[in-house]
């Protein structure tokens, strides 16, 4: 079984080993600054500049009585004297079956410094230290392993960087359509010193290794040439309730595999930005017929607003059609509903007065049984009124 070498990855990046059993752990990296932990089934060595190294599965994978060797400067030590020279016995695996319950010490860590680590583990006063099983050092002259016993090295990753879209709506100040930036690309690139054939995904729920994941505002697809791609969704809700200006993060974790359970991994983050979305307005009962010595008839009406900032200084007008003019000597009053209050908006004729109450989403026609044109209508005669009611959003959309 070949040795499991475990390379300390770039800092701030996180390199995956799967653990193996009958291999001996190789510790690559110098270790005066290393930290242990127990996270899960999972061995972690951290680093001062963010970085870490995880032994998968360390903890189901071997027993008290089948731990590994770990190999320190070319040195091989027996597993459990290696935790004992530690004074970390609490982390070292129970005894008979692989365990899976967390450490009872909730998976705390402790640092060494100062090679306090490598000193642990160098004779403690003449301690005799052992190996698990029989080593066999010799190498050829390029530095590797004799025999089949050769060592896998984790691949190295790294990609292009984060991503940003825009949301499709309209330009600030009008209906004018905006078709944003649906789509973004970069790509991801890793190196293998083994030459093993890579493989290119994200880490998704669970853990689980996956090749596109949606979200409420998109997806994010992975190529595998390792070119990943995220596409907006502008039929969500989510995506369209973002107002102009208004951004949301997404963060995704990409990973290179070489197959043979060395991992790397990287951190990617996707920004989406809304634009402006266009209200609209809808009338109940828009048609209405009233008759004279009748006092009024009216309806309801509504905005639907996608934007988070819906309802949010809104205008409202009223324009009457080609065979309704204003009454002399009246004219439009604009109506408007904010955050801090709503006024109404009006249109007078010579037959009576429209009115929109943004407040309460009433309409109200209100017949002017005084005004003599509607006293001249003879019995059975018809006045038809039409009216146009507009509704602009703050930023200009009607």
């Amino acid at each position: 079984m070949a040795d499991i070498i475990l390379n300390k990855p770039e800092a701030g990046t996180q390199a995956v080993f799967e653990a193996a059993r009958d291999s001996r752990i190789d510790l690559n990296f110098p270790t005066d600054q290393a930290t242990l932990e127990r996270s899960g089934n999972d061995l972690i060595f951290r680093f001062d500049d963010g970085s870490t190294v995880v032994l998968r599965d360390f903890y189901t994978a071997y027993t008290k009585d089948s731990m590994p060797d770990f190999v320190i400067e070319g040195t091989p030590i027996a597993g459990e004297q290696f935790f004992t020279a530690l004074n970390e016995p609490d982390l070292m695996p129970a005894a008979g079956p692989a365990a899976n319950a967390a450490s009872a010490d909730g998976g705390r860590f402790r640092e060494y410094a100062d090679d306090a680590l490598i000193n642990g583990v160098n004779r403690l006063d003449g301690l005799d230290l052992s190996s698990n099983r029989a080593f066999f050092p010799e190498r050829d002259p390029w530095g590797g392993l004799r025999g089949d016993d050769t060592p896998n090295y984790a691949p190295t990753l790294s990609v292009s960087g984060s991503l940003g879209v825009i949301e499709s709506g309209v330009f600030p100040g009008g209906n004018e359509l905006y078709e944003g930036i649906p789509s973004m690309s970069g790509r991801a690139t890793g190196t293998d010193a083994n030459g093993d054939t890579l493989s290119f995904g994200f880490i998704g729920a669970n853990g689980a290794q996956v090749t596109s994941i949606v979200t409420p505002y998109g997806v994010m697809a992975m190529a595998p040439d390792g070119t990943y791609t995220y596409t907006i969704d502008n039929a969500n809700p989510d995506t369209n309730g973002l107002a102009l200006g208004e951004t949301r993060t997404e963060t995704f974790i990409v990973y290179v595999s070489d197959g043979r359970g060395g991992l790397a991994t990287q951190e990617i983050t996707v920004t989406i930005t809304g634009t402006n979305d266009r209200p609209e307005l809808s009338i109940a009962n828009a048609a209405q017929g009233i008759h004279e010595d009748t006092a009024s008839v009216g309806g309801t009406f509504a905005v639907q607003d996608p934007d988070s900032d819906s309802g949010q200084n809104q205008t409202f007008h009223i324009e009457g059609g080609s065979n309704t003019p204003a009454a002399d000597g009246t004219s439009p009053s604009d109506g408007s509903h904010s955050a801090t209050g709503s006024t109404d908006a009006t249109f007078t004729t010579d037959y009576g007065t429209l009115t929109l109450d943004p407040a309460t989403g009433q309409w109200t026609y209100a017949l002017n049984n005084a005004s003599d044109k509607v006293q001249q209508l003879n019995a059975g005669e018809t006045k038809v009124e039409t009216f146009e009611v507009t509704v602009t959003d703050e930023h200009g959309a009607t």
